[in-house]
């Protein structure tokens, strides 16, 4: 597995969305939606291979992590998730 990698995606100034990347580069099989503002990305075997996070100004560090765990993927460190509170 690769290191975690955080993109926050910016229209006129303000965050519009982010992905949150936990695995290397497997092709996405399929995407779920787990909160109204998260979405999985999930490859051949069910296994995390990203999170779509539509609201970043709004979305908490605490939920993400609560959303990795349910998929059974590994907590991402606190400072990798930073930028969502800047954002």
């Amino acid at each position: 597995m690769s290191q975690p990698h955080l993109e926050i995606m910016f229209r006129k100034g303000k965050a519009v969305a982010a992905y949150l990347r936990v695995a290397g580069q497997r092709r996405v099989a399929t995407s779920r939606q787990v909160r109204p503002t998260i979405v999985a990305d999930l490859d051949e075997e069910g296994a995390l291979l990203g999170l779509e996070l539509l609201d970043p100004r709004h979305t908490e560090v605490e939920e993400v992590q609560r959303v990795l765990a349910e998929l059974h993927a590994s907590a991402v460190a606190v400072a990798d998730l930073a930028p969502l509170r800047a954002a």
